[in-house]
């Protein structure tokens, strides 16, 4: 019972956490210039309006997202970071660095913090190419979130973005 309910609650962070990068007059990457794998099981496609691409673990109710913007390129990474984040409650970044990715310049953010006090894990990608700004996202509850770790890893490793 307690997964499902926060299955729902972390769809819903999922489309909060997006609210910053997705708005409704953004226009999305063309399906043709990008390439990526579905996180495969447990993850089922879900319908998220606002994402590209959304996928939950029925089993964890962990997800996976992305999303693009391809109208709005001019925050610097970490801004944008701070404004996908504006929804999470006792935000802490644990971890975050500037990796290559896609051969741009990328953020990787590894935070905690609490969506209506239940404490949750986010792992999120944020890069620039080709006018577009992306959002890679892995949302879990804290105590999940190393479960479904690899399908995350596997998705990031096969979304390509081409020239």
């Amino acid at each position: 019972m307690r997964t499902t309910t926060f299955a729902i609650c972390l769809l819903i962070l999922s489309a909060c956490v997006s609210v910053k990068l997705a708005t409704e007059d953004r226009a999305r990457v063309a399906p043709n210039k990008i390439h990526y794998d579905n996180p495969g099981k447990p993850f089922k496609k879900t319908d998220l309006s606002q994402a590209d691409g959304a996928w939950q673990s029925p089993s964890t109710g962990n997800s996976i997202s992305f999303f693009s913007d391809c109208k709005a390129n001019t925050l610097p990474l970490k801004v944008i970071r701070t404004n996908t984040f504006s929804g999470v409650e006792a935000l802490k970044v644990i971890d975050e660095v500037i990796i290559n990715y896609n051969d741009r310049e990328a953020l990787r953010s590894i935070v905690l913090g609490k969506m209506e006090g239940v404490p949750i894990k986010i792992n999120l990608i944020i890069f620039k190419k080709n006018m577009c700004t992306y959002s890679l996202s892995y949302i879990a509850l804290i105590d999940q979130y190393n479960k479904e770790l690899t399908n995350f890893t596997k998705f990031t490793e096969s979304f390509k973005v081409y020239d």
